[in-house]
């Protein structure tokens, strides 16, 4: 079956003998014939067949027979014309052509090495670039870097990632934050180093860098509201230190973050209510989907302790203490 490409650009159809039905049927539409014709494709004769030109005053189609003519077999030898041409000589014999061609791989390899070191020269800058935006901006998530940088393709952003932990510039995590993922950067003692900056004095916190992240924009979100936020504080009375505590009035809010494992989350409820001589406002558990939300609620809620504090424990998501800035760069 010819092309509809073909088709439409054919301005002299010739239609002969059909037997199959799907051939028939495309011809009668080439032929813009009526469908009643297409038991006639199936019945020509030999020497018979269906006209039709585009090209003319007369653009239908039309029942044509073509005469018989027998070919001429006794013409005797033809005689072509020759095609000029210029005779092929091998390399050795064409000094010059080797010459060119060294150069011109030559050339190639250069501007190979050049486009190879540029790349290197830029994605260092930029690692360093990097640096610098995350001590000057700590504990924002490492998209909202790249986008000060402005528009770094991903995949140097992944080599400058590689580059930073080969250093040992800095170290990244991924978490699951709601519907997304988001990347975490913790710059190290060299990172500082490197990037001209000190070694911040303050209370990182502890755990892994999700959790110190948490653990710091949970105080960043309570302090942009007035509060007195702490990292890391001890819970007065005991020796139990609780992730956030945030001062309200007379009163403490305490926020646990539970990243992955949830051991020990009990304990955290004794110090808080049972241990502690201070003013326990509330105790928030901060985890980081609301699959993980559940799963901490049904193991706390199944434990006795539970319903004697119950108005005074709260479960939440972070996704509800980040800042608009940790979320959208520009905002």
């Amino acid at each position: 079956m010819a092309s509809k490409h073909i088709k439409r650009n054919t301005y002299y159809t010739f239609v002969f003998n059909l037997s199959d039905a799907e051939s028939v049927y495309a011809a009668c539409l080439h032929l813009q014939l009526d469908p009643r014709c297409q038991r006639l494709l199936s019945s020509l004769l030999p020497g018979s067949c269906v006209f039709r030109q585009t090209q003319a005053s007369w653009n239908n189609a039309m029942l044509c027979r073509i005469d018989f003519v027998a070919p001429a077999r006794n013409i005797g030898p033809i005689k072509y014309e020759p095609h000029p041409f210029v005779p092929a000589i091998p390399l050795s014999q064409a000094p010059n052509v080797i010459a060119e061609l060294n150069a011109a791989v030559e050339e190639y390899k250069r501007a190979i090495k050049r486009q190879t070191n540029t790349q290197v020269s830029d994605s260092h800058q930029l690692a360093m670039e990097l640096l610098k935006l995350s001590a000057q901006n700590p504990y924002t998530p490492a998209a909202r870097l790249f986008e000060k940088l402005g528009k770094v393709r991903f995949q140097t952003q992944i080599a400058i990632r590689e580059e930073l932990k080969e250093l040992d510039f800095a170290k990244f995590e991924e978490i699951r934050i709601g519907r997304s993922n988001m990347l975490l950067m913790d710059m190290t003692a060299k990172g500082y180093e490197a990037a001209g900056f000190p070694i911040p004095s303050e209370n990182k916190g502890r755990g892994t860098i999700t959790h110190r992240h948490f653990a710091h924009w949970i105080k960043l979100y309570f302090e942009k509201r007035g509060n007195q936020a702490y990292i890391e504080f001890v819970v007065p009375g005991t020796n139990h230190a609780v992730d956030v505590a945030v001062k309200s009035e007379n009163k403490w809010k305490f926020f646990e973050i539970c990243v992955t494992a949830f051991e020990n989350v009990v304990s955290h409820i004794q110090a808080c209510f049972e241990n502690s001589d201070a003013a326990v406002e509330s105790l928030t558990f901060i985890v980081a989907t609301k699959t993980k939300l559940k799963e901490l609620k049904e193991l706390i809620q199944s434990d006795s302790i539970y319903a004697a504090y119950a108005d005074k424990i709260a479960f939440d998501v972070i996704e509800n203490y980040t800042t608009r800035e940790l979320k959208h760069a520009g905002d």
